[in-house]
């Protein structure tokens, strides 16, 4: 994730598969959000 997400998580990429090979890249990616892990390691469990 780089600097989008110091911790990982994950990135979401939205479009339009303009030439149907069952993938985004280039200019089909219309936009992108992360999703972003808040700790290095998951909160004890209670």
């Amino acid at each position: 994730m780089g600097d989008a997400c110091e911790f990982g998580g994950l990135r979401i990429e939205t479009g339009l598969d303009t030439n149907g090979d069952g993938s985004l890249v280039g200019d089909e990616i219309n936009s992108t959000h992360y999703i972003c892990n808040p700790f290095l390691e998951p909160p004890p469990l209670l």
